[in-house]
């Protein structure tokens, strides 16, 4: 089970309200990421444990990635180097790392307007490096619980440094996988598919 931190935004009131309804999805949704982002890092390791010698390896690792159908659609077949293969894993696992401690989250309290920091109509959550994920209301209202765990990957690659480009949607995380790989191997949406997979 995952382990969660979290702390309300004061709202209009000047009070920090926590419901119980709120805990218990977050900490549904965190040990649901944990989960998948646990499966994703096993499928990249898999690729990466090769058996034989340095260069029948490297070899064996290509295939393995370019065999994948999951890791092709999200991270693209082209430009597929040991370095971009190796790098790619150093990400998920840096992802999956995150739920060795404590997952941080703050509530904010409005959608939009005064207190609601940077909750746009269509957000659910946003991140920073190195801060607690934000769970905008919207993300409250979400009626799918795998929507609410891939969304906490993609907050989770966010913090971790990995940004993409402003108005990106899953479309654009797919053509970035079939015509600039390498800027989807560092793109949060295409983290957020492919855990989203498994």
């Amino acid at each position: 089970m995952a382990k969660v931190d979290i702390i309300a935004r004061m709202n209009r009131d000047g009070n920090r309200p926590i419901t119980e309804e709120q805990r218990r999805l977050i900490q549904e949704a965190a040990n649901e990421a944990e989960r998948i982002a646990i499966e994703g890092l096993r499928i990249l390791n898999d690729i990466w444990d090769q058996p034989g010698g340095f260069r029948r390896r490297r070899k064996r690792r290509k295939e393995a990635w370019k065999a994948n159908e999951q890791v092709v659609k999200w991270f693209g077949s082209r430009m597929a180097s040991i370095y971009q293969i190796r790098v790619t894993r150093r990400r998920m696992r840096a992802i999956r790392d995150e739920f060795k401690g404590t997952v941080k989250f703050a509530i904010v309290q409005h959608q939009h307007g005064f207190r609601s920091f940077r909750c746009k109509a269509n957000a659910a959550a946003f991140c920073s490096p190195w801060l607690r994920i934000k769970i905008c209301p919207g993300w409250f209202d979400q009626t799918s619980a795998s929507f609410r765990a891939e969304s906490l990957i993609h907050e989770l690659s966010h913090k971790k440094g990995h940004i993409h480009k402003p108005g990106a949607t899953t479309d654009f995380a797919l053509r970035l996988a079939r015509k600039h790989p390498r800027l989807a191997r560092s793109n949060p949406y295409n983290y957020q598919g492919f855990c989203g997979e498994y």
